[in-house]
């Protein structure tokens, strides 16, 4: 390990200090595959909005889109984010699709009170919530 890496939660975090700021830079043994699903997502957010660079992102709009991502990717797919403009039935049977597809895949759901406007926030909170903790 790198003199300047400390352990935290089983994962290697490097400590760069640039002018008394810290900065936490992630080292993940394999990148992480993650899977943003929203109404209107058919890109994926600008990388400078999102925390998580060393990752490789999917977008999807729908249930179709999701399975197809799942499919390519031989069901890894590590992340499931889903923003709140799909109808609660359709983010259900998405939900139920992403557990019977995958055992290792974590679904997060976002609220309807932030609005469109709150999803790269959300991503951001939970990718941050997830693979930033120092401790």
């Amino acid at each position: 390990m790198h003199p300047d890496s400390h352990r935290t939660a089983g994962r290697a975090v490097r400590v760069l200090s640039v002018r008394m700021l810290s900065i936490f830079v992630l080292i993940f043994p394999n990148m992480k595959k993650i899977l943003l699903v929203g109404k209107l997502l058919t890109n994926i957010p600008p990388a400078d909005q999102l925390t998580i660079k060393d990752a490789e992102y999917f977008a999807a709009p729908g249930l179709a889109e999701v399975q197809q991502v799942f499919e390519k990717n031989n069901n890894a797919i590590d992340i499931v984010i889903m923003g709140a403009g799909i109808e609660l039935d359709k983010r259900l049977e998405i939900v139920r699709y992403v557990f019977k597809a995958s055992d290792i895949t974590t679904v997060h759901m976002k609220d309807r009170a932030t609005g469109p406007e709150g999803f790269v926030p959300f991503i951001n909170n939970v990718l941050t919530g997830l693979y930033m903790r120092v401790e």
